[in-house]
């Protein structure tokens, strides 16, 4: 599971100090009760970490840092920047080889990818998506969480490393900024950073695909103390958190790099009420659920940007007593058949969740749907998009299946293309696992959250 960070904020209902996971897409305050929806989702969030460390505490550290042959030297006044670190959160599925050795040089080349620098493996991305298919490739899956500067300089560190989810993360609010706080531009893109962060240039994309994709920009706050001694003028950065020495000989040159540049536009999350925008009724409250249905009027809505937005529903028969309903998005028209099937409930292994999509598609019957809503439908926690990202791999996996002899079914041209449909699948309940009605495939409980 991908390791959430705590925002740290206040009720816009009463005012009361708001704790709550960045992942969370409902919340409810513990003092006055309200449950609020979560906006801003699939956006670039900008977030703050609070200094702890005060000017004069950070020039006591410098000076106390100071050698003896130094204590000349003078600490001058310094000032407060605040710098960009992107943070993204994603999780990854791939079919990966057997061969020991060919994933070692690909994970040396992610890394070095990822860092800029330059490799002598030999092979390129290309030669391992061949070499996947002749040891037969097998399911794998990863959370990736990684954060770096959002600008190139030396001044400071590269890598925040864990601490955004170590630490509070408050709203992001320029006007808050006390006078002389100097705020550092981002030199990447969101675009130039995603593509960063994941690998995508020249990736094996076609074998891989990642879900639940978040990208933040988390300012981080340094002290820069100007040092004066013998004439020549160095720049200590104080990392204004822990009170410690990130560098004390930065050419001051550079420090004023940082402030070159403009600002792009920072978007903060927001906070509506979670009611249906048809009828006012209130919205089941499920954290974490990015679609949410109504028990009043019985319509569906998804949470996208700053809005909810209607998505039409529907939930198939069922010949036998179902324990509960799980949603899945249906990529492809009933007419021909070709339909690929990528379950949205939320699942502690990825590998289930393809597992029961294989089989779905593989099968290939027709639906049919109730008029009959039944109570307490599960949630969704994939939109289109990640469904989409799923149902790729899904057909991936049945293709390369069938390159070895398996029987193909028919699948349509591209998932990208065709309609996508929500539907809720009835699941019979059987000791420790759920059963999907049409495939028997099995659900494990323990990795549900219903």
């Amino acid at each position: 599971m991908i390791s959430t960070a705590v925002v740290s904020t206040e009720c816009p209902t009463c005012g009361a100090p708001l704790d709550f996971d960045d992942e969370a897409r409902a919340i409810r305050c513990s003092h006055c009760r309200s449950q609020l929806l979560v906006t801003g989702r699939r956006q670039v969030l900008t977030y703050e970490i609070s200094a702890r460390t005060t000017e004069a505490e950070a020039r006591s550290v410098v000076r106390f840092s100071l050698s003896a042959d130094r204590h000349a030297a003078r600490v001058r006044h310094g000032s407060l920047y605040l710098v960009p670190y992107y943070r993204l959160t994603a999780e990854e599925i791939t079919w990966r080889s057997g061969d020991s050795e060919q994933q070692r040089r690909r994970n040396v080349e992610e890394v070095a990818a990822f860092l800029g620098v330059a490799t002598t493996a030999g092979r390129g991305p290309a030669d391992l998506a061949d070499g996947l298919d002749e040891g037969g490739p097998t399911f794998a899956s990863r959370v990736i969480e990684r954060n770096f500067v959002a600008r190139d300089t030396g001044v400071v560190p590269h890598s925040l490393g864990v601490r955004p989810t170590a630490l509070q993360l408050r709203l992001f609010d320029r006007g808050e900024a006390r006078e002389g706080t100097v705020l550092v531009p981002a030199d990447l893109t969101p675009r130039e950073a995603q593509e960063r962060a994941l690998g995508i240039a020249g990736d094996d994309t076609g074998i891989r695909e990642r879900l639940r994709v978040v990208l933040q920009i988390v300012y981080f706050p340094f002290w820069m103390m100007p040092i004066a001694d013998r004439g020549v003028e160095r720049v200590a950065v104080i990392d204004a958190v822990t009170g410690t020495i990130v560098r004390d000989d930065v050419e001051p040159a550079e420090v004023a790099k940082l402030s070159d540049g403009r600002p792009r536009r920072v978007r903060t999350l927001g906070f509506r009420p979670l009611a249906c925008p048809n009828c006012g009724w209130d919205l089941p409250f499920r954290p974490d659920d990015l679609l949410f249905q109504c028990s009043s009027c019985e319509r569906g809505w998804l949470a996208r940007g700053d809005r909810l937005e209607p998505v039409v529903f529907s939930v198939a028969a069922s010949a036998v007593e179902a324990a509960c309903h799980l949603p899945v998005w249906k990529l492809g028209a009933d007419e021909d058949g070709a339909a690929v099937f990528a379950p949205a409930f939320r699942c502690r292994r990825l590998k289930a969740l393809f597992d029961l999509g294989a089989r779905l598609t593989r099968q290939a019957a027709p639906i049919a749907r109730t008029d009959e809503i039944p109570k307490g439908l599960a949630g969704c926690a994939l939109d289109q998009e990640d469904a989409r990202a799923l149902a790729r791999f899904i057909a991936a996996g049945i293709s390369q299946e069938a390159a070895r002899g398996a029987v193909r079914p028919e699948l349509p041209t591209t998932v990208d293309a065709v309609a996508a449909e929500l539907v809720w699948l009835p699941f019979s309940s059987d000791g420790y696992a759920l059963r999907e009605s049409t495939t028997g495939a099995p659900i494990p409980r323990r990795l549900l959250d219903l």
